[in-house]
C-alpha cells in the first residue's frame, strides 16, 4: 500500500462495495415506512427485505444475522425465526467455482480424487458451503469456502 494506506485499487474496491451494500438496503428503507404503519407487513415485507440484506451484504453481515436469529431476546421473535434461515441457506456459489476450487488445491480433477462427488450443495452458510461426496467407498463432506471469503476474513 502507498503511504497514506489506500490504493486506487482498494478505494475502487471500497467504493464498489458501498454502492451494492446501499443497494441492498434500498428494500429494507423503502418497507420501514410500511413497518411501522401496518405493523402486520412485518412478517410479509419488512422482514424478509432484511434476510435478503443481510444475504447480498456478505460473510459479514450474513454471521451478524446467524447471531440476531438465536437472540430473541434482542430482535423481534418472527424475524429471528426468518434470519433463522440464514444458518443454513445463505447464497451459495456456482459449481464451476467448487470445481476449480478443488482442483486447484488438489492438483488434479475432482473425479480423480473422488468416487462421487453431488454438484448441489448440501447447505450454504457464511463462510462456505457443503457437498456430499464419496472418498474410498466412504460418505465424506467436503467444504469449501466461498469466493474471496479468505480476502475479507485478512
Amino acid at each position: 500500500y502507498p503511504r497514506h494506506g489506500y490504493s486506487g485499487l482498494s478505494i475502487l474496491s471500497l467504493s464498489h462495495r458501498s454502492v451494492r451494500l446501499v443497494l441492498a438496503l434500498l428494500p429494507v428503507i423503502g418497507t420501514a415506512p410500511f413497518a411501522l404503519v401496518l405493523p402486520s407487513s412485518r412478517s410479509a415485507l419488512f422482514y424478509p427485505a432484511i434476510v435478503r440484506a443481510l444475504s447480498s451484504g456478505g460473510t459479514v453481515f450474513i454471521k451478524w444475522g446467524q447471531w440476531a436469529s438465536s437472540r430473541p431476546d434482542l430482535v423481534p421473535p418472527q424475524l429471528a425465526e426468518i434470519m433463522g434461515r440464514l444458518h443454513s441457506n445463505a447464497p451459495a456459489h456456482s459449481f464451476a467455482f467448487t470445481r476449480a476450487e478443488l482442483e486447484s488445491q488438489l492438483g488434479a480433477r475432482v473425479d480423480t480424487h473422488f468416487d462421487k462427488f453431488d454438484e448441489r450443495p448440501v447447505a450454504s452458510g457464511s463462510i462456505g458451503q457443503v457437498h456430499r461426496a464419496e472418498l474410498n467407498g466412504l460418505p465424506v463432506a467436503v467444504k469449501v469456502r466461498h469466493p474471496d471469503v479468505g480476502q475479507l476474513l485478512r
